[in-house]
């Protein structure tokens, strides 16, 4: 007898010009905070487009972790249920300095990551620092229909992520592009974070790594190109969530001597958002 089936989630992939053009992707902090019916609107637009800005968030380091104790319990990694975003001297994660931090996703080294990532501005007066974004569902879609035979690589090569730091070694293999099968409410992950990648280790020797990294370099192409990356510079009071096993995030450069820049940042696992999505569906989908 056939179970009930999970019904995936609708989601609408994006380049930066449809993005522009999107419904709900800037709402207000306070109603998001405050109505039921204000976070179904947060819930919906993240469903659909992985991303969405807030606006008016109070000047508080603890304002990110009461928004996102509204999806459910905040994520405790070895960073803490939050974390700051600044530059700090000779600092051993790219994150932590002023440089041009490239497009990633975050903990890919984890067996479950995050699934979603809220980042509060609380200051930023530098020149620089614009935040970056790419849906890395519209790469595949495009990688898919440009190269099939690029797509079924980065679907069957696993790839290494590991993090060796601070008195913490993390490894776990994943996918590039991951397919749920039979199809369930996720019916695509992605996993893209080239500094925490690992060595290779696939069978098929140099053959099979000469296929993977030129399907690799495609759809790194795919990601970069111009009219797939959305540019914001986010202001004080300004946050952004995303889904972090869709959207890829980075930053520009900025200099450290014209200002501050001070972002603080929490995560909540997937399975919360799903949740209250659900139950919030019910009343005003």
């Amino acid at each position: 007898m056939d179970g009930p089936r999970a019904h995936p989630f609708a989601t609408r992939p994006w380049t930066a010009s449809d993005f522009d053009s999107a419904e709900n992707t800037f709402l207000a902090y306070q109603e998001a905070i405050a109505t039921e019916k204000g976070l179904w609107l947060l819930l919906d637009t993240l469903r659909k487009y992985g991303l969405c800005f807030l606006r008016g968030v109070p000047d508080d380091e603890m304002a990110v972790e009461r928004l996102a104790s509204r999806f459910g319990c905040t994520r405790n990694t070895f960073y803490g249920t939050s974390w700051n975003v600044k530059s700090v001297p000779q600092a051993r994660n790219i994150a932590y300095t002023s440089l041009h931090l490239g497009l990633h996703m975050d903990l890919l080294y984890f067996e479950a990551p995050p699934g979603l990532q809220f980042l509060h501005c609380l200051k930023n007066s530098v020149q620089g620092g614009t935040s970056i974004f790419v849906d890395a569902f519209k790469a595949v879609e495009l990688l898919k229909a440009r190269s099939p035979e690029a797509y079924h690589t980065l679907v069957r090569t696993p790839v290494t992520f590991h993090y060796n730091n601070d008195g913490h070694h993390m490894e776990y293999h994943h996918p590039t592009i991951s397919i749920s099968d039979p199809p369930s409410v996720d019916p695509m992950t992605v996993y893209y974070a080239p500094p925490f990648q690992g060595p290779l280790q696939i069978e098929g020797g140099l053959e099979a790594q000469e296929m993977f990294f030129t399907a690799f370099r495609l759809f790194e192409d795919v990601l970069q190109s111009q009219d797939m990356v959305y540019e914001r510079r986010l202001d004080p009071g300004d946050c952004v969530v995303f889904a972090n096993r869709r959207i890829l995030h980075g930053r520009t450069q900025f200099d450290v001597s014209t200002g501050e820049r001070h972002l603080k940042g929490t995560y909540v696992d997937w399975d919360d958002f799903k949740d209250k999505t659900r139950v919030l569906d019910k009343r005003y989908a």
